[in-house]
């Protein structure tokens, strides 16, 4: 009888809790933000209820409430940003429909095609380092965006020498002369102001980097024989946001990053300052410093404005910076007539740009461009003493039309070179001057839903030389998951005397009677890209690509027995064929990358194939990354350089270079323990960095790593 009594007392009092709590029961289906197709599979889970499910393949779920004071949702889905819903009483419906953004949302406009196409739909491969890439690298490694490219297997980042600490970049085994370095879609970084101090431009003032991997010549013109890296800046956001970012590391260098934007109406700006300084450091005491003595100091500021057919955008960036290197006593305890080495580099940049786009109908469009930069160069050592001025202008006007199956770029470029030196200094040469106009037209033709036809053309004429340059290449979709891209293309560089030397070597140079010949290309590149999601977590991303170049009237440098320089187009073509294999995978809060590059880069002298210094046969390229989201960070990166040959073409050693972070985040407040080689490889456990010629210090040609193992730490604070 008792049994009966408590049984009958439970159910009356699960009665009366359940009629004090309701059930609430509603369908919910979850659609990407930009094509509002369903998500299957996505997450569902309710804190307070402590439930989690899976939706179906046409991406629903039906979710129960039994507690009505809170109405909780945390949604996630492989590739989106996950999204926290707190709902009402009154907001619970039936059926309700929510949209979740692709992680991606910020990365995947490309602006270097000028088309503005989303990455997927491109005919040219350009591989995305996004906003995420830029915030993280931000912290690692505050005063560059060298790091974060030499971790793509494509690409290699070279230390041109141990005196200015500059660095270089090789795309599919070309030297760096051939890569176009762009920022903003602005060209301003050839010649002789492209010599120094490019890759300084900071991580926190960039939205993302875009990387055509092949020649880029139609839309860029001279120099991108190779590829072309357009640095793209951050734009300012509705409401107010900055980041200061504050590093130390263990060879002294110390770097104040701040960012700040805000876009209110009409108007919007943002504003970076930056400020690194590095002491000098002799690493394998040898008495001459391997990191030189370094102050750099950027200020760019940019103001915003658009209305709904108009945008205007103006800027202005200076880059100031002073480095001191040579003999290390020299610098600390004053020049004397033994310690007499001292190199002194100062250069100073000062740019302005003006970009104007103007919506003519729904179809159409009409850009202009406009940038003017002057760039100052001051160098000099015991021997050599060189000032050097150069003012460089582009202008650019092109208009983008869509109409029927046709997405068409047409437009006209004038770039204006002018470089002087000082009649006192140590410079054989006199002054230059040059002029480029270009005309270019592109044209996507959409064959049909899963083909596009790429057709290109540029003409441009420079100093009484004319050059054509066509392209053309097919895009193939097959379905969602595959791509397909063959493509063609032609380019061309002009060398010059300031492009293909050092400071250093300018003194000896001797002038040919015969004017240097156009530099032409020839370049194939096809890859296969497979994007896919597999049982329902994991997302895969498979790309493996190829390419061969040939380069005709290569400019190659000659030294004779006297030390006399030579600059002279060889009759033998540079040549450059290999392949390209990446992996991307993401797995909740884990991150995989593995590249494998393969590349055969060599010049033909005298009817000899001869490798190409300072390129690696071999790239081998891993990146892991965890983060436990708001609170944890950490990652790993190694990448292994194999078969690399000196300037004499003999074999050096293959090497590791890896680095782990980890990164703890206190809601707006974030510490980075970072550290880089962690093997601590350097050249010079192999050979001295510093030889002697003549009684006089010549430094050795840079194949590794001469700093060694560097540790930093940074915080950032974001407001």
């Amino acid at each position: 009888m008792k049994r009966i009594l408590i049984i009958i007392v439970i159910f009356i009092t699960g009665l009366q809790v359940q009629a004090q709590n309701p059930i609430h029961k509603i369908q919910l289906t979850v659609v990407d933000s930009l094509s509002n197709t369903a998500i299957p599979f996505f997450t569902a889970y309710q804190p307070h209820e402590n439930i989690g499910s899976n939706a179906d393949v046409n991406g629903k779920i039906n979710l129960i409430f039994s507690i009505t004071s809170d109405y909780k949702i945390i949604l996630s889905a492989v590739g989106y940003i996950k999204k926290t819903i707190q709902l009402s009483e009154a907001e619970l419906q039936e059926s309700m429909t929510i949209k979740l953004s692709p992680l991606i949302f910020d990365e995947v406009i490309i602006t270097s095609t000028r088309t503005n196409a989303r990455i997927e739909d491109l005919p040219v491969k350009v591989e995305v380092l996004g906003k995420e890439e830029m915030d993280e690298e931000s912290s690692i490694v505050p005063g560059g965006i060298g790091s974060i490219l030499g971790d793509l297997s494509v690409i290699t980042v070279q230390k041109t020498n141990p005196v200015n600490g500059n660095d270089a970049i090789r795309i599919q085994g070309l030297e760096s002369k051939y890569t176009k370095i762009i920022k903003d879609g602005l060209p301003m970084y050839d010649g002789f102001s492209g010599s120094l101090g490019v890759l300084s431009i900071p991580p926190l003032d960039l939205q993302q980097v875009e990387i055509i991997k092949g020649c880029g010549s139609t839309l860029y013109g001279e120099s991108a024989i190779g590829g072309v890296i357009n640095f793209i800046s951050k734009t300012p956001t509705d409401s107010l946001k900055g980041t200061i970012v504050g590093n130390h590391t263990t060879l002294n260098e110390n770097n104040l990053n701040f960012f700040a934007g805000q876009k209110k109406n009409k108007f919007g700006y943002t504003l970076f300052l930056g400020g690194n300084v590095k002491e000098a450091n002799d690493i394998n005491k040898d008495g001459y410093m391997e990191v030189p003595k370094d102050r750099n100091y950027i200020v760019h500021p940019r103001l915003f404005y658009e209305n709904n057919n108009l945008k205007v955008n103006l800027g202005y960036n200076l880059n100031y910076d002073n480095r001191e290197s040579g003999l290390i006593n020299a610098l600390t305890n004053g020049i004397t007539a033994i310690n007499n080495y001292h190199v002194i580099e100062k250069y100073v940049r000062n740019t302005g740009d003006l970009t104007i786009d103007y919506k003519l109908n729904e179809a159409s469009s009409l850009h202009y461009r406009s940038a003017v930069s002057f760039y100052k160069r001051d160098y000099s050592n015991p021997d050599i003493i060189f000032n050097g001025k150069e003012t460089n202008s582009y202008q650019e006007i092109n208009i983008v039309s869509i109409k029927g199956k046709h997405t068409a770029v047409a437009g006209i470029n004038l770039i204006t070179s002018n470089f002087s030196h000082a009649p006192n200094d140590s410079m054989p040469f006199g002054d230059f001057n040059r002029n480029t106009i270009g005309v270019f037209l592109q044209d996507d033709y959409k064959l049909s839903e899963k083909v596009i036809l790429d057709l290109g053309y540029r003409f441009d004429y420079a100093n009484k030389n004319s050059v054509y340059l066509p392209s053309a290449g097919f895009f193939i979709k097959p379905n969602n998951d595959l791509s397909i891209r063959i493509r063609y293309a032609s380019g061309y560089r002009k060398p010059a005397v300031l492009n293909e030397l050092e400071v250093t070597e300018f003194r000896s140079y001797q002038a040919s009677a015969n004017e240097l010949q156009i530099e032409k290309s020839n370049g194939y590149n096809t890859d296969i890209n497979y994007s896919v999601l597999i049982g329902n977590k994991i997302h895969l991303d498979l790309n493996q690509a190829f390419y061969y170049t040939d380069i005709s009237n290569p400019a190659i440098v000659h030294k004779n027995y006297f030390g006399d320089v030579f600059i002279t187009n060889e009759t033998g073509k540079v040549k450059s064929i290999g392949t390209d294999t990446y992996i991307r995978l993401s797995l909740e809060d884990w991150e995989l990358y593995l590249g494998y590059n393969h590349t055969m880069a060599y010049q033909e002298i005298n009817k000899k194939n001869y490798q190409l210094p300072f390129n690696p046969n071999d790239k081998f390229a891993i990146t892991l990354a965890y983060e436990i989201e708001d609170k944890w960070r950490m990652g790993i990166e190694a990448a292994y350089n194999a078969n690399q040959v000196n300037e004499n073409y003999e074999n050096v050693p293959d090497y590791w270079f890896t680095a782990v972070m980890i990164e703890r985040k206190l809601n707006r407040l974030s510490i980075v323990l970072n550290c880089e080689n962690i093997l601590d490889f350097k050249q010079s456990k192999y050979e001295p960095l510093v030889k002697f010629e003549n009684g006089l210090p010549v430094y050795t040609e840079l194949w590794g790593p001469t700093e060694g193992r560097v540790i930093n730490l940074s915080m950032k604070y974001k407001f």
